[in-house]
């Protein structure tokens, strides 16, 4: 008989509470633990990678959790697109809002977590309200607009890491919004400090060596150079540039950690998000993993979780193995068109026909992510539709019952899917690993599940780019 998180007991976080305890620290932390119960604990589980343990979240009360999450969970009252409605649902009550919301996702559809721009701050106020929530404290992206030497377009210029008030910038801005109330809270699962920051090493030396010579990163660039024997910039060679990008990366985050760290020693650091081509780099996950205490990902562009890909993230530094937490993905299909904010003509997800093709996808996506033994959980994108369909709910706060029916199928047994599909070969359920948003139509049964440039190739002759979204968090 298969056991189903219904009859599960969970813990008043949502972890499991049918195996034996772990640790309870009072707060949330990760762990490796064996993937088959019946084997000892390894004394040495912490300390490398090993393929009979697997990853795990470990709620406060030292339950196994599997982080279910939703982004940007808010009610959007300000915005006119979903004013009206907020109004006539609600009566014009954030209260009545987050009640309704928590029956929803928590009760209904058994999500566990607040995931990347939520407003938590709407649910703290009663515990019966309360879930683990993820905030967002933009170091480098408020950094940017604080510079001694003025403003600064993270965009177009790379980022200015080696500038020296970077650092104590990174320590006063943790002291400032990590307050005590934060950092002793025990539902705050971890804090992501930016999201999608461009990492990409392609042409970075050059890219330095274009600000003026009296910036630091002109003169970081400099020195990397001199190091390296490298007498001018036609010399630069690929390799070069993904060595200076490690530099980057490993400064940004020191940094970073250090502040964090000091002022809340006991929460987990889940990183910046990483997206699109810097995935791809060494210099990103090895940067990254000395630092973090988990490793988060917007895991766009693949129909199925890439399980070997996922491996080589999750272990690239290995000294310093690191669980993984997908932070965003979704789909949107084509039948929600019919309503009037709705143009699907932006973002990174996939171009489903329905409503149930999204909801296909999900379990699709969700399942094969349980059979790696390196997540420890995703996070929808996102929580309501704006221009896309991209919600669990549209702008009258309408849930899509095809959609939240496969959710619920998922969430609400995850824990014995997790303990069924972490034994199955690691191997796709249905499709291919290799498709991508580029190259093929996707099949899901006996149906096309469209990639969203395809269908503007159709209607307007242009391709999107793959690391365009729409970003309405």
């Amino acid at each position: 008989t298969t056991t189903t998180t219904e009859t599960i007991p969970l813990s008043r976080y949502g972890g499991r509470r049918d195996l034996p305890p772990e640790t309870a620290t009072g707060f949330f932390y990760v762990k490796q633990v064996p993937i088959v119960e019946e084997d000892d604990d390894d004394p040495t589980a912490n300390d490398g990678d090993n393929p009979n343990l697997r990853w795990t979240l470990v709620d406060p009360e030292g339950c196994r959790f599997v982080g279910l999450g939703v982004n940007s969970c808010g009610p959007g009252q300000d915005d006119k697109m979903y004013r009206p409605a907020f109004e006539r649902r609600f009566g014009g009550s954030t209260r009545a809002w987050a009640e309704e919301t928590r029956r929803l996702l928590k009760d209904e559809l058994g999500f566990n977590t607040m995931g990347c721009f939520s407003q938590e701050e709407l649910f703290q106020n009663d515990d019966s309200l309360r879930l683990p929530y993820c905030p967002r404290w933009n170091f480098m992206r408020n950094y940017k607009n604080q510079r001694r030497a003025g403003p600064y377009d993270i965009g177009k210029h790379p980022l200015p890491v080696f500038d020296p008030e970077w650092e104590p910038f990174c320590h006063l801005h943790a002291q400032t919004h990590v307050t005590a109330q934060v950092r002793d809270d025990p539902w705050l699962l971890g804090h992501f400090s930016d999201n999608e920051l461009s990492f990409h090493e392609q042409n970075l030396l050059p890219r330095y060596l274009e600000l003026p010579e009296e910036d630091a990163g002109h003169r970081a660039a400099r020195r990397f150079m001199a190091e390296h024997q490298i007498d001018s910039p036609d010399q630069i060679k690929k390799p070069d540039n993904a060595a200076f990008a490690l530099l980057v990366v490993q400064e940004y985050y020191r940094c970073v950690h250090a502040a964090l760290k000091a002022v809340d020693p006991h929460h987990l650091f889940l990183g910046s998000r990483f997206h699109g081509r810097v995935t791809g780099q060494f210099c990103t996950w090895y940067g990254a993993a000395p630092y973090v205490d988990v490793c988060s990902v917007n895991y766009y562009m693949r129909w199925t979780p890439e399980q070997a890909k996922i491996a080589n993230w999750a272990t690239m530094h290995p000294d310093h193995p690191r669980p993984l937490l997908v932070t965003e993905w979704y789909s949107k299909a084509q039948d929600a068109e019919s309503q009037d904010n709705i143009r699907n003509k932006g973002g990174a997800g996939f171009y489903a026909p329905t409503q149930a093709d999204r909801g296909a996808f999900y379990q699709h996506f969700a399942m094969n992510l349980l059979r790696s033994r390196h997540v420890v959980g995703w996070h929808w994108f996102r929580y309501s539709d704006y221009r896309d369909n991209v919600g669990i709910v549209n702008v009258q706060y309408d849930a899509y019952p095809p959609l939240t029916a496969a959710m619920q199928d998922v969430n609400r047994n995850v824990y014995a899917l997790s303990d069924y599909l972490i034994r199955q070969p690691a191997t796709p359920i249905s499709g291919h690993e290799t498709w991508t948003q580029d190259n093929l139509p996707l099949f899901m049964d006996d149906k096309i599940i469209v990639p969203n440039d395809k269908k503007k190739d159709d209607e307007e002759g242009a391709k999107g780019g793959s690391e365009a979204k729409h970003d309405t968090r």
